[in-house]
């Protein structure tokens, strides 16, 4: 069910976007990046992970099978830490929103950034995926996909996609929107010069509900892979004892959980988002937006804050 609703989700997500004239913001583009990684977990990843948990790690055996092992994890942590930068990318840019409404953050920059993302993501996870071995081990009929519990390399990986995927760039996204959130509570109580009341309001609004929607995904995201990361940590630099502990009654819930996020993202879109509820329902009816909401999009800035979600 997971797999299903994170597929379909987030394939409505990025349809939604590509097709959606109103929604070529670059905060929109990192949304449906962040999709993709979903995507690609959802396909490659969440199958492997809950055949481990249920069924064992059993594995093709040679070369071949080596070589498919370190590529299903590489995809594994790359896409998962393509989508904290993701969230990262689109705290800087509520930031920018809000504090600097003049600043133009153009979708080629975007783009780059985007790249730079899956390039940072893809190196970060070669340390982890090294300790990633396909071989046998005792009381196992069959070769396995194996991460190796105590080697150094594995020890190395674990620390730094925990520190670099996942804490800071959280705290990270934590301290922005904090700034972001300070600063929209000293704007609702001045005026801008130039600026209607009405207009006003509706700025504000509209920078808050964006703000809502993000840190509430930022939430979910760090709740759903906290027992992850909390699992490998453990396995890595604790002793056999407390890591039995964590093998036998923590692992499942840990990917589980790691599994369920991808399918809850379109869902916090769907339930705070009304272009993305508006799009999934075109989506879903075969409808195109309409000329007058397109047209209204062509007339307005790149970069005017209070349209980029609402």
């Amino acid at each position: 069910m997971t797999f299903l609703v994170s597929l379909l989700g987030n394939s409505l997500v990025i349809h939604v976007v590509r097709t959606t004239p109103s929604m070529y913001t670059s905060v929109n583009l990192y949304i449906a990046n962040m999709a993709f990684s979903d995507i690609i977990s959802a396909i490659v990843c969440t199958p492997v992970s809950l055949k481990i948990v249920f069924k064992g790690y059993s594995w093709i055996d040679g070369l071949v099978g080596l070589v498919l092992c370190r590529i299903v994890f590489l995809l594994f942590y790359s896409s998962f830490a393509c989508s904290t930068f993701n969230l990262v990318a689109i705290a800087v840019d509520r930031y920018l929103a809000v504090t600097k409404p003049l600043y133009r953050y153009s979708f080629r920059k975007a783009k780059i950034n985007i790249a730079v993302i899956w390039t940072a993501s893809s190196i970060l996870s070669i340390p982890i995926i090294l300790g990633y071995v396909n071989t046998f081990k005792a009381r196992e009929i069959a070769p396995g996909c194996y991460d190796i519990d105590r080697d150094k390399a594995y020890k190395v990986g674990v620390t730094i996609m925990a520190l670099l995927c996942y804490i800071i760039p959280l705290v990270c996204a934590t301290i922005l929107y904090t700034m972001t959130g300070c600063r929209l509570r000293m704007r609702s109580k001045s005026n801008i010069g130039g600026y209607s009341l009405q207009r006003q309001i509706q700025a504000k609004q509209s920078a808050f509900k964006a703000t809502k929607l993000m840190v509430t995904v930022i939430v979910v995201f760090a709740l759903c892979w906290a027992p992850f990361f909390t699992y490998h940590m453990v396995k890595a630099w604790y002793d056999d004892k407390l890591w039995y502990i964590f093998k036998t009654y923590y692992r499942p819930l840990c990917f589980l959980l790691a599994s369920t996020n991808g399918a809850l993202n379109p869902c916090l879109y769907l339930l705070f988002n009304s272009n993305f509820r508006n799009g999934f329902k075109r989506a879903l009816l075969c409808r195109k937006e309409t000329g007058r909401r397109s047209m209204s999009f062509e007339l307005r800035s790149k970069r005017d804050s209070t349209k980029q979600l609402r």
